[in-house]
């Protein structure tokens, strides 16, 4: 939960730099990619404080109507960090003379 918070945070704090940001509708596509690209920093960030292994933003622009719509749907996805649950260990003795 708390990763799943952190991300949130840290992606809607970039999010909300881009209310207002002007789209260019003859170039939809570069437009959009610039707020993608700076909505994952927040993701490359959590990445380098190793709160997620991966993770990216992406912005789907097929059937983007963004003179009528004003919206932009951005999916976030992440993969988490593993962690140890459960170590399994085995230990064994060697008697150096029993190989002689």
């Amino acid at each position: 939960v708390r990763v799943l918070n952190r991300i949130v945070r840290e992606v809607s704090r970039k999010a909300s730099d881009k209310i207002q940001a002007e789209i260019d509708p003859g170039d939809l596509e570069g437009s959009v990619k610039k707020i993608e690209a700076h909505l994952n920093i927040a993701v490359e960030d959590c990445e380098a404080e190793k709160i997620i292994s991966s993770g990216e933003v992406t912005i789907d622009t097929s059937g983007l109507d963004i003179l009528a719509d004003e919206t932009l749907d951005v999916q976030v996805t992440w993969v988490p960090m593993g962690t140890v649950r459960v170590f399994r260990l085995k230990f064994s003795v060697e008697n150096p003379a029993a190989g002689e």
